[in-house]
């Protein structure tokens, strides 16, 4: 019988298709991008890629075996590391790298032949679409066991990280709306309560000096993040996704997109 993931909108999603999906896609995305790289296929380059697969159907079954709560690292996390083989692989073979993103060296400077999907969405939309469910049935367990008070029960919690006092209260408003309290924080020492606070949901504005730290420290704690800001387009939401967070947003838009991003409390 098929371990089942719960979620908020839809019921229930199959673990086992989560790991499927993103084993089957793994090596069309990764000989798209030695295609990219202009290399030959040989038994190397094969063998690592099959190690990459053979890795990524172990470590994706040790997580999604484990309860909600307790998965520390998403899936697209254990996707990276799969690459890592055919890193050394085409390093052996004196393979030149590529030229990459000045950005994309300083928070993945292992992946010197720019390997790493920017987001699950590099996997196709299958993988895409199981890979956010697998995050709101994350943050719906989680939100199902942060402690409460003993005399008044506490609300899950929804943080705000960096944002501008002048766009806090619709944001704010909206998240109680939804049922959830807010918290905010204001600088990265802020951070060190993720652990304690468990938030469903961390809103991160990229207009603070520290908010792809605060992306990347919050991802590699298995946190949901989605990151705002006056800037997002298309060209800067691979980068910010790479970081970890969920998704990129206008900052006008944050207020409508609110309901959507969280799981509904019944």
């Amino acid at each position: 019988m098929r371990k089942l993931v719960s979620v908020s909108d839809s019921g229930h999603i199959e673990a086992d298709r989560l790991r499927e999906a993103v084993v089957s896609a793994f090596p069309g995305y990764v000989w798209g991008r030695l295609n990219e790289l202009g290399v030959v296929a040989g038994s190397t380059v094969s063998g690592a890629v099959t190690s990459g697969v053979e890795e990524l159907k172990h470590s994706l079954a040790d997580l999604l075996v484990q309860p909600e709560a307790d998965q520390s690292r998403s899936p697209l996390e254990l996707v990276r590391e799969a690459t890592l083989p055919l890193t050394e692989a085409l390093a052996s073979l004196g393979l030149r790298p590529p030229s990459r993103d000045p950005f994309l060296i300083d928070i993945y400077p292992e992946d010197i032949y720019d390997l790493y999907p920017a987001s699950s969405q590099s996997l196709g939309e299958e993988v895409w679409r199981l890979h956010l469910e697998w995050g709101k049935a994350k943050a719906r367990s989680v939100a199902g066991v942060v402690p409460a008070p003993q005399a008044v029960p506490s609300l899950p919690a929804v943080a705000l990280f960096g944002t501008p006092p002048e766009e806090r209260d619709p944001i704010a408003a909206a998240v109680e709306a939804a049922g959830y309290r807010v918290a905010l924080w204001r600088n990265p020492a802020a951070l060190e309560q993720a652990d304690s606070l468990q938030p469903v949901l961390v809103v991160v504005d990229l207009r603070h000096p520290h908010a792809h730290e605060a992306i990347r420290n919050l991802a590699g704690k298995g946190v949901r993040v989605v990151a705002a800001g006056p800037d997002v387009d298309d060209l800067t939401i691979p980068g910010i996704m790479a970081l970890g967070a969920e998704e990129a947003i206008v900052s006008e838009r944050l207020v409508a997109r609110i309901d959507n991003l969280l799981p509904r409390i019944t």
